[in-house]
């Protein structure tokens, strides 16, 4: 299985734990390369035509709409702004892990306060993806076993999800699109990261952690929601995050103290490249995974295919697919066919 697989299996909690449940999911994540799905790669491709857009509100609703625009804009603009925080135990966790050795009795000591992320960790290490010869029960053997890199993607995909579903109400079905939308987002620029020979692990989580923004943006619109008892509507949100979620998201990454150069590529992951800049490929495959990703739907409140597009007349004419070498040959393409079959499948294991 691929390390790109063992990710993916991490973060979704692996399969069940129970032989006939993960053997099915086992089949979906780590046998898609002896599947090969050939599409044709004419005109009705479907990386040539982006979804439509979402319909305009009427003008009243854009009335309202802009009247809480105001509201909330002021309320973003404030350096004194509460984003959502790293839980503590989390947040203890991460920081033991930025060290070269990592004491994994110590960390479990730090873990196993927190019941939900215990029970996670411990099912991924006895899932089929990492099961060795016998079960295990406690979280040092298992960090062994997962080893620091999968037990900080477990940590960091635990806390995005919590973070994205657990308003409730009207801005629940939004923080759930973000929550899909950071899924596909992982999954695509880590299928891209071994397309051109880039470090995966690197880029699924660069994928996972780039929109983190919108959360902060989530988090002051449902506040406000439950302050006034305004109804948050998506095109409002998807105005307010377009404009501050690269923002928010590099402060969150340094309040966060995710390590470099994440903080620099989520705080400016839509800008292109400049001579020079030594994050070029990786700045280059976030802006090329914002446009697979929209394209295929995942990303309505925050990008619009049409914007990630930039005017070009298909995925493979922008600016970021020309710098990677991303051409329309046969193998490109095949590749590309078969790409929302396999985002849906991972995406789908929620």
């Amino acid at each position: 299985m691929s390390l790109f697989s063992r990710l993916w299996n991490a973060l979704t909690g692996g399969a069940a734990s129970t032989d006939s449940a993960s053997s099915s999911t086992q089949t979906l994540l780590a046998d898609e390369e002896e599947l090969p799905q050939r599409r044709p790669a004419g005109d009705d491709a479907w990386w040539k035509n982006p979804p439509p857009p979402p319909p305009a509100p009427t003008a009243s609703a854009a009335l309202i709409d802009q009247t809480l625009y105001d509201a909330l804009t002021r309320t973003l603009d404030d350096p004194e702004i509460e984003l959502p925080r790293m839980p503590a135990v989390a947040d203890k966790a991460l920081i033991q892990l930025r060290e070269n050795t990592v004491d994994f009795r110590a960390l479990a000591d730090v873990v196993q306060q927190d019941a939900a992320l215990t029970a996670q960790l411990l099912r991924v290490a006895n899932s089929v993806t990492y099961r060795g010869f016998s079960e295990i029960r406690s979280l040092d053997l298992a960090f062994a076993r997962l080893g620091q890199r999968t037990v900080r993607s477990v940590i960091l995909g635990t806390t995005i999800r919590a973070l994205a579903i657990r308003t409730g109400g009207a801005t629940r079905s939004i923080g759930e699109e973000l929550w899909r939308a950071s899924l596909a987002a992982a999954a695509v620029c880590g299928e891209l990261a071994v397309r051109i020979g880039e470090n995966e692990d690197d880029a699924f989580l660069s994928g996972l952690l780039h929109d983190i923004g919108n959360l902060g943006v989530l988090r002051v619109c449902y506040d406000h929601a439950q302050q006034r008892g305004a109804r948050i509507e998506p095109p409002l949100f998807a105005g307010l995050a377009e404009r501050w979620h690269e923002h928010l998201g590099m402060r969150l990454a340094g309040s966060w103290g995710l390590p470099d150069p994440l903080p620099e590529l989520i705080g400016n992951h839509h800008r292109a490249p400049r001579p020079g800049d030594p994050l070029t490929t990786r700045r280059n495959m976030l802006r090329m995974t914002d446009v697979l990703v929209a394209m295929m739907g995942y990303t309505p409140t925050t990008l619009s295919p049409a914007a990630a597009l930039d005017g070009a007349a298909d995925a493979l004419q922008t600016a970021a697919a020309i710098a990677l070498g991303l051409s329309s040959n046969e193998e490109t393409c095949d590749w590309l066919s078969g790409l929302p079959d396999r985002v849906r499948s991972r995406v789908e294991v929620f």
